[in-house]
């Protein structure tokens, strides 16, 4: 079982939290004096740290780095100014891997 990183606020009717840096999404619930809540669902949204480098030629590999981008690129996608890329080199849940000739289906 995973534990929050840190409790800000708690009473007998609202509980705040820092969301954990290994925080997955799925259900949430609470657990009080051994007694478990019932479960709500909870979205982790993914979040990008850098882009490496900040500029590149088309054609180039750039990486992306964050969290909760899912561990394979599945239905995910990488946008450039809201044009799709439709594959990416490498996939996981921290890094991306993309090559910029993959945009818009065009290679």
């Amino acid at each position: 079982m995973r534990n929050a990183v840190e409790y800000i606020s708690w009473s007998d009717t609202s509980i705040t939290v820092v969301v954990p840096n290994t925080a997955l999404s799925g259900k949430i619930s609470v657990i009080v004096t051994g007694n478990k809540s019932n479960e709500m669902n909870f979205i982790v949204k993914p979040y990008l740290i850098s882009v490496i480098p900040n500029a590149a030629f088309i054609g180039d590999e750039i990486t992306l780095k964050g969290s909760s981008f899912g561990n394979s690129q599945d239905s995910n996608y990488v946008s450039f100014n809201n044009l799709k890329v439709t594959k990416c080199n490498s996939w996981t849940d921290y890094y991306n891997y993309c090559n910029s000739s993959w945009i818009g289906n065009k290679r």
